[in-house]
């Protein structure tokens, strides 16, 4: 298992350093519950007291635990609060002890439990319409829990102690509703050795996991916001005492009419271009799609009419269907960004209403489009 994520990390790390981080200012909080399955490999177990060394055999458990984060750009940084559980299930000797003289493989008991404490970051190195990669690594600490270790009557050892610990992750993400996200990933997780008390001396072991894992997360706050200004508190007038041979008081001048402030005026159509025959989002696609999505935020527009064109080369009617594939490509990354699906308007120009008139079957960029224009 750790071959395989060191030639998974080895193959993405090219792509990552040599990508540029795709934009994303829909900076927001976030929480969610994190359950899976943990594998714990094999560990040694040694006591010098006994002389004895032990390779531990444990049964598949359980995993699961809360985090708590920010999302920052491309990037993601959280505590995170997890549970482990796995079973003993058999010991092979590798040395030889007092304790259990003469024997190599016998059975075991007891339950090893951590819990652990950690701070992770998360880079996104990819991304399209629905899913996004994330690589990520953490650090915190572990309460490693030998809860009655055994083999027949003999307790070896029923202790817990504090391990520093290194973890590194790799996850798939897409949203699945209104501010709601789902996760799919691998951990590996690995302590330092820890030491436990016996009764016959201490003893050193020390924890590691791999895991696979399932996360549901949900959005707590995020885009601009701004505080409305405090409502002004009407004073009641003060009753006026009329004096005796005194002049009337004059009357008092009405105050100008408020100006109505007018709204500041929408932004031009963002363009999104595509390569030749395709419906896929590049980088820089994506991120003019981030810019539309916090525009139609800032600006409080009411809803964004998006239209999808093709250049002139290729039949009228596939290049019909390919302008509908990339407004629905845009339709879909909006929607990603934070803007209802109920607020975005399609439709699907083909080769008809070009930005550069051109003769049939010429190939023109600037054609194929996706036009996304604000409606206030």
């Amino acid at each position: 298992m750790r071959t395989i994520l060191s030639l998974f990390m080895l193959s993405v790390a090219p792509a990552a350093i040599s990508s540029h981080a795709i934009a994303d200012d829909d900076d927001h909080w976030y929480g969610g519950f994190d359950l899976g399955l943990s594998v714990s490999p094999d560990n040694k177990f040694s006591r010098s007291a006994d002389n004895l060394l032990l390779e531990t055999d444990k049964n598949v458990g359980p995993v699961g635990g809360i985090y708590f984060g920010k999302k920052v750009g491309a990037r993601r940084y959280e505590f995170e609060y997890l549970i482990r559980r796995n079973y003993f299930d058999g010991f092979e000797q590798t040395g030889s002890s007092t304790t259990f003289p003469g024997q190599t493989s016998f059975g075991a008991g007891g339950l090893q439990k951590n819990s652990s404490l950690m701070v992770n970051m998360w880079q996104r190195l990819s991304t399209d319409t629905n899913w996004s990669f994330l690589l990520g690594g953490g650090v915190g600490i572990t309460h490693v829990s030998l809860e009655g270790l055994r083999s027949g009557q003999t307790l070896i050892a029923d202790d817990g102690d504090w391990a520093p610990t290194f973890q590194a992750m790799a996850e798939v993400v897409r949203p699945i509703g209104e501010g709601l996200e789902l996760g799919f990933g691998y951990r590996m997780v690995r302590s330092t050795r820890a030491s436990f008390d016996t009764a016959i001396g201490e003893a050193k072991y020390k924890a590691s996991h791999n895991e696979l894992f399932a996360r549901i997360s949900w959005r707590i706050g995020g885009g601009a916001s701004s505080t409305p200004a405090p409502t002004p508190i009407a004073l009641p007038e003060k009753p006026v005492t009329e004096m005796p041979a005194a002049a009337p008081a004059p009357k008092p001048t009405p105050a100008p009419a408020p100006v109505k402030a007018e709204p500041a005026p929408l932004p031009a159509p963002f363009i999104v271009y595509f390569d030749f025959d395709k419906s896929t989002l590049t980088a820089d696609a994506y991120a003019t799609i981030v810019g539309a999505a916090k525009a139609y935020r800032e600006f409080k527009a009411i809803e964004i009419k998006a239209s999808g064109h093709a250049d002139r080369a290729g039949p009228e009617l596939y290049n019909e269907k390919l302008a509908q594939a990339r407004v629905m490509a845009v339709h879909d990354a909006l929607v990603r960004e934070g803007v209802p699906a109920s607020k975005i308007m399609m439709s699907s120009e083909g080769e008809n209403l070009p930005a550069i008139a051109t003769d049939d079957g010429v190939r023109e960029q600037k054609n194929r489009r996706v036009e996304i224009k604000l409606v206030r």
